[in-house]
Formats: C-alpha cells, sequence, structure tokens
C-alpha cells in the first residue's frame, strides 16, 4: 500500500468516527433534565428556611430532619427532600446572580415550572 492509500482511507474510516462519537458525547451532556414533583417541590419549599437553618448546622442527624418533616407534615423521603433542597438553592443562586447563561441552564435542568415556583417565592427562600 502507498502513502497516499494509507492516509485516504484514514480519513474515510476513523475521522468521520472520531467526529461522531465527539458530538454524542456533547449531545447527551445538554440534554439532561431532571424530573421533579411539583407537589412535593411545593411542600419542600414551603419548610426551606427551616431546613436550611437545620442543615447549617454542624451535625445534623437524619432523625432531625425527620421530626422537621413531621412537623410539617409533610410526607416525602428525606432523599428527595434533600434533592430538592439542593436543587431549590441552586436555583436560587442562579436567580440571585442574576447570569442569563445560569438561569437558563437551570431553567433548562429543573424544568420552566420547578424555576417559576422558587421565582415566586424567593423572597421567602432568602429570608425577607
Amino acid at each position: 500500500m502507498t502513502k497516499s492509500k494509507v492516509i485516504f482511507l484514514v480519513f474515510i474510516f476513523i475521522v468521520p468516527v472520531f467526529i461522531v462519537s465527539c458530538s454524542r458525547g456533547k449531545k447527551e451532556k445538554s440534554s439532561v433534565k431532571i424530573n421533579i414533583d411539583l407537589q412535593e417541590f411545593d411542600k419542600v419549599i414551603e419548610i426551606y428556611p427551616d431546613l436550611s437553618e437545620l442543615l447549617s448546622k454542624q451535625s445534623t442527624s437524619g432523625d432531625e430532619i425527620q421530626n422537621l418533616l413531621l412537623e410539617y407534615d409533610v410526607k416525602v423521603p428525606i432523599t428527595k427532600v434533600l434533592y430538592y433542597y439542593d436543587a431549590i438553592t441552586e436555583i436560587k443562586d442562579a436567580i440571585i446572580k442574576g447570569s442569563t447563561k445560569e438561569k437558563k441552564r437551570v431553567r433548562k435542568k429543573y424544568g420552566e415550572d420547578a424555576f417559576m415556583m422558587v421565582e415566586e417565592n424567593l423572597e421567602y427562600l432568602i429570608g425577607e
């Protein structure tokens, strides 16, 4: 085989495979969307200030979180509560920063409804 045939074969077979594999990775990363149960999310918004205060302590136990959930009659598993807490915090921080790019990212990640719920309750969430 001559050198030119080898180069030709490389361009025909290897380069397209490389380009396709790179573009697939980008599409998967950008299309990540988190499903949120809006009723559960709303319950976590209600307890957010107290939960935030509780989690700011050095050592918070699961029992303390469970007691808070019982006090507010929130029937959402602790793992989901903590996940929603992180989501609310991320959305809230994006709104406060005011970066259009960041707002767009969290709006796409968590959905328009979750974003609007946090935006509507922003004063309550930051404690004003």
